[in-house]
């Protein structure tokens, strides 16, 4: 390097979610003069405006199907999205358009209140279903922080599941007609006309009373599914009644 002579050397470097505000950096330059001893200096350089990017990545899960009035647990959590630069962020919080505020459960291995680079926050969330949701019923999952600039950053995700609504129906037949003291016999058929399998069915009429199972439960799992059609019959012996008679039948089952 003679007297006069400008040498100029270059060097890059990725800055760090870890790295310090503001960045400061040393540049040391060094050779030997001509006694053969060494010489060299030193100069160093200060970034103070970092602009920083992380983005949110938001996955919520929850199960695919439920029963109305059944309470659902959605699990959501909550990382750096891998395309973001992963610096730090400030969590304030996860809100459900249903369930609302969800509950922190775990991922902060730092305890610093910070979504750190490598971490994974996971929240729950409950919900009851009501008859008056729709269905498919679809809730949207929000979380939220703030990064070291002080800009929000968000993320969303949704999740949709089938609510199962029950249903019943029951068909009665009988004679047309009959002479007092006669021994009636009353058929009943039951079916499922909702989409959720029912327990404990029963058949009751005003005069007869409780009907007796006759068949139908073609798995034995003691549930009216959807496919099926149950039998059921009662018997009554006919007296000085009001005529024509009127009677009815009444299936119930649990879902």
């Amino acid at each position: 390097l003679d007297s006069g002579e400008t040498w100029t050397y270059t060097v890059q470097y990725t800055i760090q979610p870890t790295d310090t505000y503001p960045l400061t950096n040393t540049a040391t330059a060094t050779g030997t003069d001509g006694d053969n001893d060494p010489i060299t200096d030193s100069d160093d350089h200060q970034i103070t405006d970092f602009t920083y990017a992380p983005m949110l990545l938001v996955t919520k899960t929850g199960p695919a199907s439920a029963a109305m009035g059944e309470t659902v647990t959605y699990t959501i959590t909550v990382t750096h999205d891998p395309a973001s630069d992963g610096t730090p962020v400030l969590m304030t919080g996860v809100e459900d358009s249903l369930g609302g505020t969800a509950t922190y459960v775990s991922g902060d291995t730092a305890n610093t209140g910070y979504l750190d680079s490598g971490e994974t926050w996971t929240y729950t969330v409950q919900y009851t279903i009501q008859p008056t949701d729709t269905n498919p019923l679809v809730n949207i999952a929000t979380a939220t922080g703030t990064d070291r600039d002080g800009e929000q950053v968000s993320d969303t995700d949704d999740h949709s599941l089938d609510v199962e609504m029950p249903g019943i129906n029951v068909d009665k037949t009988g004679p047309a007609s009959a002479t007092v003291g006669e021994v009636i016999t009353y058929t009943f058929t039951v079916t499922n006309t909702g989409t959720v399998p029912l327990s404990t069915v029963t058949v009751t009429d005003s005069i007869a009373g409780t009907a007796t199972y006759v068949s139908g439960d073609a798995n034995g799992d003691s549930k009216l599914d959807m496919t099926e059609t149950w039998v059921y019959t009662a018997t009554w012996t006919g007296t000085a009644t009001p005529d024509p008679l009127v009677n009815t039948a009444t299936a119930t089952g649990y879902y």
